[in-house]
């Protein structure tokens, strides 16, 4: 394993609305600490917000898995929840078409 930062983005329009998600994630060795922020840039009504949530992220890598955990806490008065909470599990391919040397270090 080494130690990373990634940027990540996730753009998605569904009907009239766009989410633009912005973050990072660092892996220290085989553990991940993520945070991302969830935005509406169309602000297609007068009570939608630019910020939508704050979604924070704790993984661990295991051979080719990642399992992680997940918490999504809405900025906005829409929906009225405590925010949400995720898990998941992610198989980790190999490229095959890359020139570089992606297999996972132990």
């Amino acid at each position: 394993y080494e130690n990373t930062i990634m940027l990540t983005t996730n753009f998605m329009v569904q009907g009239p609305y766009n989410r633009l998600d912005i973050g990072t994630i660092f892996q220290l060795d085989a553990i991940l600490l993520g945070l991302t922020a969830a935005t509406n840039p169309a602000r297609n009504d007068g009570n939608a917000h630019m910020l939508t949530s704050i979604n924070a992220f704790v993984g661990l890598e295991y051979q080719t898995f990642r399992f992680g955990f997940s918490y999504d806490k809405n900025t906005s008065n829409i929906g009225r929840t405590d925010g949400v909470y995720e898990l998941s599990m992610t198989y980790l391919s190999r490229c095959r078409r890359c020139n570089t040397d992606r297999s996972r270090k132990k």
